[in-house]
């Protein structure tokens, strides 16, 4: 599936000069500025170093219709950087001893074809697990139907892989749906409900979540593609296509509290960071 989002950008910097880091804030929004007129930049830029926030601002529009810009406060989807939450929920699982990262698939799927064996959970948190990827045609209710975890499983379950577990590498999302299974089958909750319960809200994410298409979600940006010189609505399709590998939306504060949350202790095992 191709998707084009709004981008939101964060980055912990650790500049050796503080007089260029006192000057990054305004090299960035000089450098920013001269992208806009050709639209290739819409979206949220923070930039923190030792604490202190050097770069804080947004360009573009969150939604054209209206013209309303983007702010601060615009929460956006942030589609494939979805999937280390989904990574960090297995490794949470990990530390309260409910799965084994080295576990074979079929332990908690046993429904997997017999290609298969040998297939661990590191396998498909690492794009080494020889899944197919799909595309549209795969998704059997069509794009504008809801599909839980099981479904995704299965659209892609009975087609060959493309190498033996362990044997390559290849980025999937399809790694990712499964993973998003076993995240419910395992935590008895949904996987949004998991992420708000065990990460959202323990890190004070508080302008984060995965939800369903229907739910009105306050101060959020719409998705763009460009055709040509042509600015369109990017293809519609239901969120739930991509549980596990895309679609979470946060803001970018909470962004940043997630780089943080990643360098200190508490979220996750020491052992599983080794």
């Amino acid at each position: 599936m191709r998707r084009k989002w709004f981008l939101v950008l964060v980055g912990t910097l650790g500049f050796a000069a503080l007089g260029w880091s006192q000057d990054l804030g305004e090299w960035t929004d000089s450098y920013v500025k001269g992208l806009a007129p050709a639209k290739h930049f819409r979206g949220t830029i923070v930039a923190e170093r030792n604490g202190q926030v050097l770069v804080a601002k947004s360009y573009g529009m969150a939604v054209e219709e209206w013209q309303i810009p983007n702010s601060l406060e615009t929460k956006f989807e942030i589609a494939s950087l979805s999937k280390q939450f989904t990574a960090a929920a297995i490794l949470q699982l990990a530390d309260s001893g409910k799965l084994n990262v080295e576990d074979p698939v079929n332990k908690y799927y046993p429904e997997s074809p017999p290609s298969w064996k040998g297939m661990t959970i590191h396998h498909l948190l690492t794009h080494t697990s020889g899944l197919p990827e799909n595309e549209w045609e795969n998704f059997f209710k069509g794009k504008c139907t809801p599909y839980t975890t099981e479904e995704q499983v299965k659209t892609f379950r009975d087609r060959p892989l493309g190498f033996p577990p362990g044997s390559s590498w290849k980025y999937r999302n399809t790694e990712y749906y499964l993973l998003a299974y076993i995240i419910e089958k395992l935590s008895g909750e949904s996987y949004g409900t998991y992420l708000a319960r065990h990460i959202f809200e323990p890190l004070k994410m508080a302008h984060s979540g995965f939800t369903s298409m229907v739910e009105i979600v306050p101060q959020m940006a719409e998705g763009y593609t460009r055709e040509g010189s042509t600015l369109r609505l990017r293809e519609y399709f239901d969120r739930s296509m991509e549980t596990g590998a895309g679609g979470i939306h946060m803001n970018a504060e909470d962004l940043l509290r997630w780089n943080k949350a990643l360098d200190a202790p508490g979220l996750l095992s020491a052992l599983r960071w080794s």
